[in-house]
C-alpha cells in the first residue's frame, strides 16, 4: 500500500477573521473522516492585521486562503514521469487521476463546506456560501505521491466577489485558542445541518450589512417567530403540528408577543417581557 494525495487551495472573498499572536500565524487543523486524512491549512496574511493590541502581539487577522489536503492509502501510485526536452508529459497518468479524482474532489470540497459552516453559524460572519461552489473547480487537484513529490500543478482558486466585514451585527473574530477544538469538533459530525432559523437569520445578518434593510428586518421577524414557537413545542412534536393546523386554518391566533409574555408567564413562571422589556419593545416593533 501507498498514499495518494490530493491538495486543493482555495482563495476567499470575503475572508476568514481570525485573532492570532504575531508569529503564531499559523492554523493547521488534522483529522481522520473514514479512510482519509485531511489536513486544513489557513493561510493568514500577516501584512493585514487590525485591531492589534497594545502590546502589538494579539490582533485579528485575514484568511484569504485556504488549503486543503486529503490522503489516502491506494493499491499504488504511478511513478511521476522523467522530463523530457524540459518538460513532463503526463498523458498516460490522466485515466489514472480521473479514477481518483471524483472522491477527493467530494470530501475536499465537505471539509471546505463544515469549515465555512462554522465560520458562518457559530462566529456568524457573513457573506460566506457553504452551498453555492460554482466559481471553484474543485475537480482540479494538485496531487502528490507517498513521499510528497508531486504530479503536476493543478491549482484552481475559488473566488466570491463579496466585500470583506469587520466585526458589527454579531460577527465574532475566530480565535484560535477558543475555537480551535470547537471546529474540530464540526469538522468530525458526519451529519453537519443547519436549522431553518439560523439559515434564515444569518441571510437577515447579510441582508442589513448590505444595506437591504427591508429584507433583513422581515426575515429577522420570520425567524424570531420560528425561534419563539420551537421553544413550546418541538419541531415535530404532535402538539406543535396540531397548533400549526389549527393557526393555518385561522382557528387559533398567538401572537408572538403574547408568546412571550402572557404565555410564558403561564407555562414557565416567568416572561421574557419582565425579564427583558427593551428586547421585547424591539420584538414588538
Amino acid at each position: 500500500m501507498t498514499k495518494l494525495s490530493g491538495k486543493q487551495l482555495i482563495d476567499l472573498s470575503p475572508s476568514l477573521m481570525v485573532e492570532v499572536r504575531r508569529g503564531d500565524e499559523n492554523i493547521d487543523i488534522e483529522y481522520s473522516i473514514n479512510e482519509y486524512l485531511i489536513k486544513i491549512s489557513f493561510e493568514i496574511n500577516p501584512n493585514l492585521g487590525v485591531n492589534i493590541n497594545a502590546d502589538s502581539t494579539l490582533g485579528t487577522y485575514h484568511v484569504d486562503r485556504l488549503s486543503i489536503v486529503a490522503s489516502k492509502e491506494v493499491e499504488s501510485t504511478p511513478k511521476i514521469p522523467a522530463p523530457q526536452n524540459g518538460s513532463r508529459d503526463f498523458t498516460s497518468l490522466h485515466s489514472y487521476f480521473n479514477e481518483h479524482r471524483t472522491e477527493y474532489s467530494q470530501i475536499i470540497k465537505e471539509a471546505f463546506r463544515r469549515v465555512i459552516i462554522f465560520f458562518k453559524y457559530t462566529l456568524k460572519q457573513p457573506f460566506l456560501d457553504e452551498v453555492s461552489l460554482k466559481n471553484n473547480k474543485f475537480n482540479d487537484i494538485q496531487w502528490f505521491d507517498d513521499e510528497g513529490h508531486e504530479y503536476g500543478p493543478l491549482i484552481v482558486s475559488f473566488t466570491l466577489s463579496v466585500p470583506t466585514v469587520h466585526s458589527s451585527f454579531g460577527v465574532l473574530t475566530f480565535k484560535k485558542e477558543e475555537n480551535l477544538n470547537s471546529l474540530l469538533s464540526s469538522l468530525l459530525h458526519n451529519n453537519v445541518e443547519v436549522d431553518l432559523q439560523q439559515q434564515i437569520l444569518s441571510d437577515s445578518q447579510t441582508a442589513l450589512i448590505g444595506g437591504n434593510l427591508r429584507r433583513g428586518v422581515f426575515e429577522m421577524a420570520v425567524t424570531c417567530e420560528l425561534s419563539v414557537k420551537r421553544t413550546f413545542f418541538s419541531q415535530h412534536s404532535r402538539a406543535g403540528d396540531a397548533f400549526e393546523y389549527l393557526e393555518d386554518k385561522g382557528k387559533v391566533k398567538v401572537s408572538v408577543l403574547e408568546f412571550i409574555s402572557k404565555v410564558a408567564k403561564d407555562v414557565f413562571g416567568e416572561s421574557f417581557k419582565d425579564n427583558h422589556p427593551d428586547d421585547y419593545k424591539c420584538i414588538d416593533y
